[in-house]
Formats: structure tokens, C-alpha cells, sequence
């Protein structure tokens, strides 16, 4: 079973989702208002100098990296990326219970697999065609399934909490991207919410990309949500 007393609640993770360059930029502007930063599949070329500086500012590396494979191949996933001590690492729960199972086997101390439960670009009324299973089911299944195999860490959609902290039995730690300030579009994501409103549903983890690294003034931006939800 995950243990999840060391990771912070509330905190506040920005999203890279750029070119190396630019996300290096953003670790120096930013480190002083944020808990964590969320790394892509993409920048795992860099992800030796980038675990290195986020570690040296004293912050959380996420590895958003969706794992999602047979179990063999997961286990030796998460083995191989212990070695930059993440704190998180992304795994899909669709994946199956033995490769959840083999996922928490092979995590090493201090990292956490965060299960994902639906990614929040998918619209909740498409649920019946694409899975077989309306939405509010299909959100249980999935978190039900995880907690059962021992994932205690979950990706959700704000919007998804009320449902989801009333089904599971115990204690999770629930991260919550696609959020975005007020006004904001939405972009590709069908379940959004503003950091206020994950806030009030009991967000652990508000993860912020591209609705901070497109605003106007970013650093205001942040410095305002750290300013309320975080102090």
C-alpha cells in the first residue's frame, strides 16, 4: 500500500510542457511559488539536469509519464525512473490490477504511483460510447479498482472529487490538473476547474500548465493563487 503523510496538501505543481530551454526558464521564475513541477514523457532526454534543479530548490519531481503497458514492462519502468527520486509518477488504472500491482512493487521508498482515473479531456457523456459505462460508474470503477490493489494517490478532475471522496473507504491524496484561472479557456480539457473551485472540493494537488504559461502575467497569476489557497 502507497503511504502518502509526506507529500503536501494543499500544493501547487506547474505543468511543463515545453522544449527543454523554455522549462528550465520556468524552474528559475518560478521555484519560489510553487511545491512541484509535473515533467512530460518528452523531456525525459533532459530529465537527468532537470530532476537536478528541481531537487535543488528543494521542490517535487512528478514524472507525468501515463504509464500504461503489461505488468513485466511497468516494473522495470518504475525501477529504472526511481533512480531521479520522483515523487510522483503517473500510471493509468486502466492498465489492470497486476500492472498497478507490479507498479507499487517496484516503486522504491519515497515515490508514489498516482493513479489515473479518467483523463479530464474526456467529456463525461461520451463515457457509454467509447467505455460501455456511464460516467459516474465508469469514475468508480476505475478509483475503486485502484484503492483495492493499494493506490492511494489518484489523477481526477476537480469536479470529480464530490462523487469519488464519498466511494473510496479511506484516505487519498488527489491531484487535480486542467486547472485554469477564472476566464480562462479551457482548451482541450472537457472536465476544468478554477483553482477556487478545487480548492473548496478538497484538492490536495492543483497542477497549473498552460493555464499559467499562457496568462498575461504568470508570475502575479501565481503569486495571487499562492497568496489565497496556499499561505
Amino acid at each position: 500500500m502507497a503511504q502518502i503523510n509526506h507529500l503536501p496538501s494543499p500544493a501547487l505543481t506547474l505543468a511543463l510542457d515545453l522544449p527543454a530551454t523554455e522549462a528550465f526558464r520556468w524552474i528559475e521564475e518560478t521555484q519560489s511559488l510553487v511545491d512541484c513541477y509535473k515533467i512530460p514523457l518528452f523531456l525525459l532526454p533532459e530529465i537527468q539536469k532537470i530532476a537536478e534543479k528541481i531537487q535543488h530548490y528543494g521542490r517535487l519531481l512528478f514524472l507525468d509519464l501515463k504509464l500504461h503497458d503489461i505488468p513485466n514492462t511497468v516494473e522495470h519502468q518504475m525501477k529504472y525512473f526511481g533512480q531521479w527520486a520522483p515523487a510522483l509518477v503517473s500510471v493509468h488504472i486502466s492498465g489492470g490490477r497486476e500492472m498497478v500491482r507490479a507498479c507499487l512493487r517496484a516503486s522504491p521508498s519515497g515515490t508514489q504511483p498516482a493513479g489515473v482515473v479518467l483523463l479530464t479531456s474526456i467529456a463525461s457523456e461520451t463515457t457509454s460510447e467509447w467505455f460501455g459505462m456511464p460516467f459516474p460508474e465508469l469514475l468508480t470503477h476505475w478509483a475503486m479498482a485502484g484503492w483495492e490493489e493499494g493506490l492511494r494517490c489518484f489523477i481526477v478532475s476537480a469536479g470529480d472529487l464530490p462523487l469519488l471522496r464519498t466511494v473510496l473507504p479511506g484516505k487519498a491524496y488527489w491531484i487535480c490538473p486542467g486547472i485554469r484561472p477564472e476566464g480562462m479557456d479551457k482548451g482541450d480539457h472537457q472536465r476544468m476547474a478554477t483553482p477556487t473551485t478545487a480548492y473548496m472540493l478538497g484538492a490536495d494537488m492543483l497542477v497549473m500548465g498552460r493555464g499559467i504559461i499562457n496568462h498575461s502575467r504568470p508570475l502575479s497569476a501565481l503569486e495571487e493563487i499562492r497568496k489565497r489557497f496556499f499561505q
